[in-house]
């Protein structure tokens, strides 16, 4: 009785909990390569793959699916890249009046429909040996004073070439040259459009050729760039930018160069030196070998440097370039990512930029290699946040139709959409796909009393929405442990035979509505700042909110 008096008190009393609560919201910030590392915001990460950042969170990207193949004169022999997306939306009032090509060395190749595999080649290509560049190139779509709708395409080896949406047909450089005159059809190697006249740039040339106001052939007058060049180089690209420089909304003309010259002309009539003038002249630094490295996004005209993306906009404001190109550049946050890229990959004409405003984002198409893991560069629009996207055999890309299409190296075509990545056309030895793979790892934060105290923690969980299948693994990462290498753990099974149009409704098993999820597994380790490891694979959307955790507290040392 002795012991259970003395002891009974201290027996039943609980005690102080030594294991604390924390929790981390989402990348939704994005990737942030830019910061210091001790001052990074618990939103940003320093790398993500294929969970991008979103408006609630972080969200698994689609996968891709197998719309069209064979773009070869000798498929399973000669395996043409495609290098450029056509999309045509016409102005018929009719789906019938929609086209989609696909560009390679060999020609255009009409894969409109989905489930395309034996498409018919529309153009053929007879480019001048030794000229690079074939199937890299530019487009437009034009109405006449007719009010018939045209589109023309210009790249380096092959020069333009003109649709009818009416006669469904295609004119060569040969019989546009009894057209077109002042140039040599064969010789154009970028066109646009701007103020409703067609600019065209020819290869290896300073200067471009306009035609008349609404006019799609006639006598081209020519308009001397090169001269006011200060860095050399040929005339690259000309842009129309839509701005509002304070005394209306304008659009202006962009001029630029091989060299990193950027020329800004306003006006309307380059004919007249009253009504054509020269307002800004700046250098961004080298480029790349593209053509195609301007893209409108709402209000800005951005341009693609080996630097990263300048925005035309801070370079009306007198930003300095070499911090437009930097600091103030919307890339700034992955520019340790993307200039060793650039740098090393600058003379290919793979880099391209593409929007898709149906999911939100832009991209920055960088050249693919079967070597290497494919990387592209995606910004959603909406918070600027950036992120990864891994294996995805992006070449080119274009919008159309409500899809986002994707140009692949091996000459197919695929549609930005469903749950798993590689989906293939029906018929025999095709692959069904595979669970889409990501990773993340977030910002490095003190869960404990400021930077000072270790902590070790013993548990994470993470909180999301899915559809379906997913596995996780979670790992506590200390100290500022980066680059930080991880085993994925296995993948998700994939779900055969639930394909629409295939499968039985009483025998196959279906995603279901959005389900809220938590996975919850132990960690291990100790120090003064803690980031969050997570990698997986779904056969679903997934999207994550945040992550919970528990810790236990230590000492300075």
């Amino acid at each position: 009785m002795y012991y259970r008096g003395r002891t009974i008190s201290r027996f039943g009393k609980a005690q102080p909990a030594t294991a604390q609560p924390f929790s981390m919201p989402s990348s939704s910030g994005g990737i942030n390569s830019l910061d210091n590392l001790m001052l990074m915001a618990p939103a940003d990460c320093l790398v993500c793959h294929n969970l991008m950042p979103a408006e609630y969170g972080m969200q698994l990207r689609r996968g891709y699916t197998e719309w069209a193949n064979n773009t070869s004169t000798d498929p399973g022999v000669i395996i043409n890249p495609v290098n450029t997306l056509i999309g045509f939306a016409g102005q018929q009032d009719n789906a019938s009046a929609k086209k989609l090509w696909a560009v390679t060395e060999e020609g255009l190749w009409n894969v409109t429909n989905s489930g395309t595999t034996a498409p018919v080649q529309d153009v053929v290509f007879t480019p001048p040996p030794g000229i690079p560049g074939g199937g890299f190139g530019t487009y437009i779509e034009v109405t006449n004073d007719a009010n018939r709708r045209f589109l023309q395409y210009a790249d380096e080896a092959n020069g333009l070439w003109q649709y009818s949406e009416q006669f469904g047909t295609w004119e060569s450089p040969a019989t546009l040259a009894a057209t077109i005159t002042g140039l040599d059809p064969a010789d154009v190697a970028f066109v646009t459009n701007w103020k409703n006249r067609i600019w065209y740039v020819l290869r290896n040339s300073g200067d471009a050729y306009y035609l008349a106001p609404g006019a799609i052939a006639g006598a081209a007058s020519k308009f001397v760039f090169g001269a006011k060049f200060q860095h050399g180089g040929e005339l690259k690209a000309l842009y129309s930018w839509t701005v509002d420089g304070g005394i209306g909304v304008d659009d202006l003309l962009i001029a630029v160069s091989r060299g990193g010259d950027v020329l800004v002309y306003k006006g309307s009539d380059p004919g007249s030196v009253d009504n054509f003038a020269l307002v800004g002249s700046w250098y961004v630094g080298e480029l790349p070998e593209s053509r195609r490295i301007g893209l409108a996004v709402g209000g800005e005209l951005y341009l693609l440097s080996t630097g990263g993306i300048i925005n035309c906009r801070d370079l009306l404001k007198g930003v300095e370039t070499t911090e437009a190109a930097n600091t103030y550049s919307p890339t700034a946050k992955i520019s340790r990512y993307l200039r060793p890229v650039m740098t090393q990959f600058k003379s290919s004409r793979v880099w391209n930029m593409a929007i898709y405003p149906a999911d939100g984002f832009l991209q920055i198409i960088a050249p693919y290699s079967f070597d290497n893991a494919q990387t592209q560069y995606c910004q959603n629009l909406l918070t600027k946040a950036w992120g990864l996207w891994d294996g995805v055999p992006v070449n080119c890309a274009v919008s159309w139709n409500g899809k986002y299409l994707i140009g692949a190296p091996d000459g197919r075509v695929w549609d930005y959409d469903g749950v798993l990545d590689g989906t293939e056309l029906p018929g025999e030895g095709a692959l069904v796909g595979g669970p889409v793979q990501f990773d993340v790892l977030t910002s490095f934060q003190p869960i404990a009393e400021g930077y000072a105290l270790n902590c070790t923690v013993g548990m994470l969980r993470a909180v999301g929405v899915t559809q379906g299948e997913l596995n996780l693994k979670l790992e506590a990462v200390y100290d500022y442990q980066f680059p930080y290498s991880t085993v994925p753990p296995p993948i998700v099974p994939t779900l055969f035979g639930a394909l629409w149009d295939v499968a039985l409704w009483d025998d196959a098993e279906w995603p279901g509505g959005n389900t809220s999820r938590s996975v919850t597994q132990g960690a291990s380790g100790i120090g003064r700042v803690v980031a969050i490891s997570m990698s997986g694979s779904a056969s679903s959307r997934v999207t994550f909110a945040g992550w919970d955790g528990l810790y236990r507290k230590g000492g300075f040392l």
